[in-house]
């Protein structure tokens, strides 16, 4: 039966459809040049606008003064000069590569109009995508324009990790591009559609390949059984989509040939290093997700800054328990957008301190239209009538509540005994990874890391940002593993020019998360306007 608003659908509404994204990418367009203008390439970083969302950009934003920044410059100059020594050349190739095509045609920042290209192509896959999950929803298409410009290009914050350079940015624009083209692929089993699939899924991995296992896995766990039931056009969709990941493959591998040859570059060598921890996943919730505080006073969580993220979790409960229509296209952005949050949750150089001191909000930037899209899902969710409504109101009435009604804190275990030259010596070692010790003290610049060491009795030397790491804030040094410890004896030694206070004694406690108020309601005033400031 056709939805309630069909039979007044205007038969211009394929004009009005591409009337919306062109106003849209207009707006984009100018919003993107206008805030790249304020923010251009300075002398010294200023980062107040990371850390307030009210403030404005300003041209001391300084980008190419930070660390993955200057090493896509340095690597997008040298592929534009044919260099491939592997000291000009740190990260994945994919987006240096993009940058080098444009190194002559704006040298004071090489990816200004690949990241443009990204943000428009992102806008018209995002509106295809839309277009399925929002099949009750009059005039979509215009709906998810206004979606998308309303959570990727209003808000200062998201707009800006569009404008500063991110292997994120083309990276959102290829898995808006895979999940288009599975749907496609599914609904009509077309050859073209599963090389379109192949390409985006494979050249996601170009940028990052943690992300595009992620999407990949999802592609297959819920487009494989629908496209197993035309068993006779299988072998050449499978053939067609191994063509079209063949091509960014044999790009970005060759590339990666040149420079690397087999062997496996520093990059790569650290990331498998660093990896993911699932036991953080709770605690990760909670200090990136909803809170950091008290657990690590100051900053906010995810859905505290992007309101919509909550109630898009309750749109997503809502509809995997009503959808009737497009079923498969809700269980594939579902999976891969719930997927790779609580992959990235457990990601071990995630921290609350780097959110948005870091701006490594920027992982999260293509679920955020998404879960805007799926808060607007709950309104025909909960006013049609038929009966499933109470279903998707239960589930939204549960979903928020559900989510957001916990808090992190600290509960102590013991004190322990500061050495003489302020190192602190843990005798059973940190072996959970909910275990912290609290050191009275500051680091030199304040909060929010300090630097430090450490080595266990057995003379294992524990790495720094790999095995365990170090918050201040202004009273108290908090050290936190990142992995369980070996359990025994072991020595964390502060760089010189941190301040322990020595008359007080440090404290072995444990990281909880307890159910209560919900976040916004928890929060300790005087806290929530430290963090605005």
């Amino acid at each position: 039966m056709a939805p309630w608003w069909a039979a007044w659908r205007p038969a211009w509404g394929k004009r009005l459809d591409l009337a919306c994204l062109t106003l849209a990418s207009l707006v984009l367009s100018v919003e993107f040049l206008r805030l790249h203008a304020a923010m251009a390439p300075s002398a010294a970083p200023d980062m107040a606008f990371l850390r307030d969302p009210r403030a404005t950009p300003t041209a001391a934003m300084a980008w190419w003064v930070w660390w993955d920044q200057g090493l896509y410059q340095k690597a997008a100059v040298a592929w534009a000069n044919g260099v491939t020594d592997p000291a000009f050349h740190w990260y994945l190739p994919g987006y240096p590569l993009l940058g080098a095509a444009f190194v002559r045609v704006t040298p004071a920042d090489p990816f200004l109009l690949p990241n443009l290209a990204a943000l428009l192509g992102t806008l018209w896959l995002f509106c295809g995508v839309a277009s399925r999950l929002l099949h009750d929803v009059p005039l979509r298409i215009p709906a998810a324009c206004g979606l998308f410009v309303a959570t990727s290009v209003l808000p200062p914050r998201v707009l800006w990790s569009w404008v500063v350079p991110w292997t994120t940015t083309p990276e959102t624009f290829c898995i808006f591009g895979a999940l288009l083209g599975a749907m496609r692929l599914v609904e009509g089993g077309r050859r073209r559609d599963a090389v379109l699939t192949g390409l985006a899924a494979a050249a996601i991995a170009g940028f990052r390949p943690a992300d595009a296992g992620v999407v990949g896995l999802a592609i297959c766990a819920v487009a494989g059984p629908a496209l197993l039931s035309s068993r006779r056009r299988l072998p050449g969709i499978l053939a067609a989509a191994a063509g079209g990941a063949s091509i960014p493959l044999l790009v970005f591998g060759g590339a990666y040939l040149a420079t690397w040859g087999t062997r496996p570059s520093s990059y790569l060598l650290l990331s498998s290093q660093i990896g993911f921890e699932p036991r953080l996943f709770a605690l990760r919730w909670v200090a990136l997700m909803l809170d950091p505080h008290p657990l690590h006073p100051g900053g906010r969580g995810l859905a505290g800054v992007f309101f919509w993220v909550l109630p898009g979790f309750a749109g997503m409960a809502a509809t995997l328990l009503t959808a009737r229509h497009a079923a498969f296209a809700h269980g594939l952005v579902i999976v891969a957008l719930a997927g790779d949050v609580a992959l990235f949750l457990t990601y071990r150089d995630l921290h609350p301190t780097g959110l948005w001191e870091h701006g490594n909000y920027h992982y999260f930037k293509w679920t955020l239209p998404l879960f805007a899209l799926y808060a607007l899902r709950l309104l025909p969710a909960a006013i049609n009538r038929d009966r499933y409504r109470p279903v998707a109101i239960a589930a939204a009435c549960l979903t928020i509540p559900a989510l957001s009604c916990w808090q992190a804190g600290t509960s102590p275990i013991g004190p322990l005994q500061a050495d003489q030259e302020g190192s602190i010596t843990v005798a059973s070692g940190l072996r959970p990874v909910s275990a912290m010790v609290l050191v009275p003290g500051h680091g030199p610049g304040g909060p929010p890391v300090v630097d430090g060491s450490a080595e266990t009795a057995s003379g294992t030397v524990l790495r720094y940002g790999l095995d365990f790491v170090i918050y201040g804030t202004d009273e108290t040094l908090r050290i936190v593993p990142l992995r369980p410890l070996p359990p025994e004896p072991t020595i964390f030694r502060f760089s010189k020019d941190t301040y322990v206070n020595q008359e007080l004694a440090p404290l072995l406690a444990r990281q909880t998360v307890t159910w209560g108020l919900p976040f916004w309601l928890a929060r300790d005033p005087q806290a929530q306007g430290a963090a605005s400031r």
